[in-house]
């Protein structure tokens, strides 16, 4: 008998351990569980953090496109004011005299003589009004202004100071532009 109730202590026994062993299976498959809908729900909110995130960004991104569109509205329409304003002083700087629109139509201009028509030999440089800083002036009066249009022009569009300074030594045979453009885009820094 105490062989028989030895075994059924260990069958006894070893149904408790398995039941020990079942539970905890139990709990740690109820532990893995919760732990895994913790982590979906932890990852579920973090996509949510995410898209908020990214609507706020893409609505800030938004904001920033339409303010530098007005800005470059605005820009556009100086631009276009300016050039409006260097036009009208264009027109006005190349108009005719008050006193030759009052004249008639029919009036001639009296003949300068043959010396005021001489024409200066092939490949010598245009004469000009403006002195520079040598101080000769002896070309046609209206060169001078004809050279700032023409530089305030190159400059509006964008044109470079080396630009300028080439494209008025070739149109209007300034040998000295340098202190012509400064007029225009203010003294070099040197």
């Amino acid at each position: 008998m105490a062989g028989k109730s030895l075994s059924e202590s260990m069958a006894s026994a070893a149904e408790r351990i398995q039941e020990i062993v079942d539970a905890a299976e139990r709990i740690a498959a109820d532990i893995r569980a919760e732990a895994e809908t913790e982590a979906e729900e932890y990852l579920a909110q973090r996509r949510r953090d995410a898209d908020q995130l990214t609507v706020e960004r893409s609505r800030e991104l938004q904001e920033i496109s339409a303010t530098l569109a007005d800005h470059a509205t605005r820009v556009k329409e100086q631009a276009e004011d300016l050039v409006r304003s260097v036009d009208a002083a264009v027109a006005k700087m190349t108009a005719a005299p008050p006193e030759a629109k009052d004249a008639s139509p029919l009036a001639a201009a009296p003949d300068p003589g043959p010396d005021a028509r001489e024409v200066p030999p092939a490949g010598a440089p245009r004469p000009t009004a403006y002195a520079g800083k040598s101080g000769n002036s002896e070309s046609p009066s209206g060169t001078r202004e004809d050279a700032l249009v023409r530089a305030t022009q190159m400059a509006v569009a964008g044109h470079e100071r080396a630009e300028i300074e080439a494209a008025l030594a070739s149109e209007f045979g300034i040998q000295e532009p340098g202190p012509l453009v400064d007029d225009i885009l203010g003294a070099e820094a040197g």
